[in-house]
């Protein structure tokens, strides 16, 4: 599945919600905006291409994310997947690793094409940092159903000791930019770089910049 960016014009609108998905206002009836209102989503304002420091790049999409990260192959990054994929696919996907990694597309396959995904990451260590990252640019709280594969995915190991499970606290994207996969991406190759850690990979003010820098090194702007 991928990312379904959004076609914004000037003073376009859409409802975010806690999960990171997004729909247009004009997408929905009346009704259904209250709904979302009621079920907490947040009113954001779209700018047009062009607009904002970071409306200038791109969504990406599940191809382009496993381009950007094929040299990781070799080291634990096996690849990208619907949130209601997790549990199926990706114990399979992870057997005899000790070290993984793979960008979550924060849709469900049965969603509607109307949703618009975000991409987040996750990263284990359960040799060395016996760890379990989940790293999301909006730092939203995760959602019980996701944790909810994650425990399918952490069974399967049968591990005789417990990993430590992280989640980041400090946003680093706007609301009305495309860099949530740019910035999952960094995220991991952070992780992979030998002295990088997780306080290091999540703690900044903003990691815009730097997405930025990866979408140019990579010929997306």
């Amino acid at each position: 599945r991928t990312e379904q960016p959004l076609t914004p014009i000037d003073g376009q609108r859409a409802y975010q919600f806690s999960d990171g998905m997004s729909i247009l206002e004009s997408d929905l009836t009346e009704e259904e905006r209250k709904k979302a209102i009621r079920l907490g989503a947040t009113v954001v304002r779209l700018d047009r291409p062009g607009s904002g420091s970071g409306s200038s790049i791109k969504p990406l999409y599940g191809s382009q994310i496993d381009q950007m990260m094929a040299d990781y192959r070799s080291r634990g990054y096996v690849g990208v997947f619907c949130m209601d994929e997790i549990s199926k696919l990706l114990p399979k996907a992870i057997k005899g690793m000790s070290r993984w990694s793979c960008i979550i597309n924060m849709l469900k396959t049965t969603d509607p094409e109307t949703k618009v995904g975000h991409w987040c990451a996750l990263y284990c260590d359960t040799k060395n940092e016996k760890v379990l990252e989940f790293y999301d640019s909006l730092a939203w709280p995760v959602p019980k159903e996701l944790l909810s594969e994650l425990k399918t995915v952490v069974d399967s190991m049968a591990l005789p000791y417990m990993l430590v499970f992280k989640h980041n606290t400090i946003r680093n994207q706007r609301a009305n930019s495309s860099t949530c996969g740019f910035l999952s991406v960094l995220f991991l190759q952070n992780r992979y770089d030998e002295g990088v850690s997780w306080k290091e990979a999540t703690g900044y003010d903003s990691l815009e910049p730097e997405a930025r820098k990866l979408a140019r090194r990579y010929g997306y702007i």
